[in-house]
């Protein structure tokens, strides 16, 4: 599995339904060990937008990665910073994201935690996940578990097998 860190350029506030924001830039980022070293810290760049080539950070927790932010002016430049994801065809979206403040360390600890519900979406749409995930099947690879088998029972409900 790859992790990607992001970021991506906002003109506006966060609106449900809408576009998350305009560019966005991924990169290839290690996840914090138990134990050693990674290359688990990038830096965001600003004018063009950018990250870092990771590096090995300090003080990252175990599972996590960190993206430091410039100083920028927050109520003129907005930016979100988050995990990003490849998709198949190649194309690439963040998948979650937080607003970014200027000058703070944002440490970015993924959950292989995946939820499958009915409806569509498109990539890049900012959807309510507290909402969105209701009677959701969840599927949970925090163990390592790398395939489920999901069905849409008659009733309603999910059966996930692993």
């Amino acid at each position: 599995m790859e992790t990607y860190a992001a970021a991506q350029t906002r003109s506006g506030e966060i609106v449900e339904g809408e576009a998350s924001g305009t560019t966005h830039v991924i990169k290839a980022i290690d996840i914090t060990p138990k134990t050693g070293t990674a290359n688990n810290g990038t830096e965001m760049q600003i004018n063009p937008l950018g990250l870092t080539k990771p590096s090995e950070t300090a003080g990252v927790e175990s599972g996590a990665f960190r993206i430091t932010t410039p100083t920028f002016n927050p109520n003129v430049d907005k930016y979100n910073l988050g995990l990003g994801v490849k998709n198949a065809d190649g194309s690439s979206a963040l998948s979650n994201f937080i607003e970014a403040e200027p000058n703070k360390n944002i440490d970015v600890q993924p959950k292989l935690v995946f939820y499958v519900q009915t409806g569509s979406y498109e990539a890049g749409i900012v959807v309510n996940f507290t909402t969105s995930s209701v009677n959701a099947a969840i599927c949970d690879a925090t163990d390592g578990t790398i395939t489920f088998n999901v069905v849409y029972n008659n009733d309603g409900t999910w059966s996930v097998n692993s």
